[in-house]
């Protein structure tokens, strides 16, 4: 089974995953939605603090001219394989960090957290 044994999923609030039908699967196996869950944070979308780690790295290598489009991509390349170089157990602990996130939104009551 795709969940391992687990009990209770963490889902956004997209129609089709809140809808009869889905919710009825959950139940037949019963897996139960997070309740609670906010309807919206950048919290816990590991993603966000992966693109704020190659904003960074974008601007600590900002030219003083205007960079034509070809020197931009170039840079972008750069800084993503910079960051999967230098930053690889950082990057790896956000993608696995996501019940540490959910506890932190919950106890936050969907307010903003560290994350």
């Amino acid at each position: 089974m795709w969940l391992h044994g687990c009990d209770l999923v963490v889902q956004d609030f997209e129609k089709c995953l809140r809808c009869d039908e889905p919710l009825a699967e959950y139940k037949k196996i019963n897996v139960q939605v997070l309740p609670k869950y906010p309807k919206c944070s950048q919290d816990l979308n590991a993603i966000e603090n992966a693109w704020k780690l190659l904003r960074e790295r974008m601007y600590s290598t900002m030219p003083d001219y205007l960079e034509p489009r070809d020197e931009f991509i170039t840079r972008v390349r750069n800084s993503a394989r910079w960051l999967n170089a230098n930053s690889h157990d950082q990057l790896l602990y956000l993608c696995s960090n996501q019940k540490e996130r959910a506890d932190d939104v919950i106890e936050m009551e969907g307010g903003r957290t560290k994350w």
